[in-house]
């Protein structure tokens, strides 16, 4: 049996994994981008959702923007979390206008304008992590818990798109961790 590594070790392991295949092999991760995206595109998730909610990806994860531009493109409405007090999330409505933050501590580019929408209103919420377990849904974030929290009560439809190198199950999970119903890879 595989021996469980804690979150912390998976996450380092992850971060350098996939730094590496986005600074050293950025062809093949474009490959595998997109080819999740036709799989995306063509999911009934992504065909029925009039409004779909993501992160603004960091350089090595899977990139959104292509995500944001084809939702856009379908005349769907966008939402991009962004960080708010007491450890949670607000979506806040996008559009080509919207003015964003410079890269936040955690490196992450936010809406600094636009509507904040509830929850409920999300059809479809892109999921994003280091690692999945592909055949249990758990999902590896980044630490804040941030996901779990929101993914606790959302009753829309979650997915997650999975490169290669971020499919492994062998970190030690807790109770808290929410799953992600389609791990798309």
């Amino acid at each position: 049996m595989t021996e469980l590594l804690s979150k912390k070790d998976c996450r380092d392991q992850q971060k350098a994994r996939l730094k590496a295949l986005a600074e050293e092999h950025p062809d093949v991760k474009v490959a595998q981008e997109e080819r999740l995206y036709r799989k995306l595109f063509s999911s009934a998730g992504w065909r029925s959702a009039d409004t779909v909610a993501l992160t603004k990806s960091l350089p090595f994860e899977v990139n959104t923007d292509s995500l944001i531009q084809q939702a856009w493109l379908e005349k769907k409405t966008v939402l991009v979390a962004r960080v708010a007090e007491a450890g949670r999330l607000d979506f806040v409505q996008v559009s080509e206008k919207t003015n964003w933050s410079k890269p936040n501590r955690m490196g992450l580019v936010e809406p600094l304008d636009g509507k904040v929408m509830p929850v409920a209103a999300i059809n479809l919420m892109i999921v994003p992590a280091l690692a999945f377990d592909c055949d249990s849904g758990q999902r590896l974030g980044f630490g804040g818990g941030y996901y779990d929290r929101v993914l606790k009560d959302f009753t829309g439809k979650s997915a997650a798109l999975c490169l290669a190198e971020q499919a492994r199950c062998d970190w030690i999970k807790d109770d808290f961790d929410q799953v992600v119903q389609e791990i798309i890879n």
